[in-house]
């Protein structure tokens, strides 16, 4: 009977579903309340989609915010008071992060939080990374890098002032200058050249 009572004991902790652990918990906060949070108050600056990113910082990878940008880490996990994140929120540095406006008070509990229960994140490759899984292809590399094509002759484009340009380098500069509308700067004199 007892052998019996073991083995049912093993088949029903087999059976029945895995509880839910701090980690599930941890990454539904995530998912339910920081990505949401970054993606709207601060993935405009601080993500691969944003036009530059702000600071060096990028927030869209957990990579990213321990990596932080010119000011350091943004992110210690477990430890708010030390994150860079936190003290811009909060306006506790010389910035006060979003531009936009600060956030409210549920907002930045959430973010503490967060961090306080040792930041989760996903297991996701950051934007932007190639594949690691993806095979590298030297020869698809050669054929598209600029640096494995071979050196030809280039003729300088024909430029409307023929006095500006004393080399045919000089050419593609003034070139370019008059293709955006500009005029090249006068020669500098001796004392110019000096100063």
């Amino acid at each position: 009977m007892a052998r019996f009572l073991s083995l049912a004991l093993v088949v029903t902790a087999f059976a029945a579903p895995w509880p839910a652990t701090a980690d599930d918990a941890g990454l539904e906060h995530f998912e339910k309340r920081i990505r949401p949070l970054l993606a709207e108050s601060c993935y405009g600056c601080h993500s691969t989609k944003a036009p530059s990113v702000f600071a060096n910082l990028r927030l869209d990878s957990f990579a990213g915010l321990l990596k932080g940008g010119d000011s350091g880490p943004a992110l210690v996990p477990g430890d708010p008071a030390s994150s860079l994140i936190m003290r811009a929120v909060r306006g506790d540095g010389k910035t006060l992060m979003p531009p936009t406006g600060r956030l409210n008070d549920a907002q930045i509990a959430d973010l503490e939080t967060w961090i306080r229960d040792g930041a989760q994140w996903p297991d996701e490759q950051a934007p932007g990374l190639p594949d690691p899984s993806e095979a590298f292809d030297l020869e698809r590399r050669r054929a598209e890098h600029w640096a494995w094509q071979p050196v030809r002759a280039v003729d300088p484009p024909p430029v409307v002032d023929s006095d500006s340009p004393q080399s045919p380098i000089d050419r593609f500069i003034v070139a370019r200058l008059q293709g955006e509308g500009l005029r090249p700067a006068p020669p500098a004199d001796r004392y110019t050249l000096l100063r």
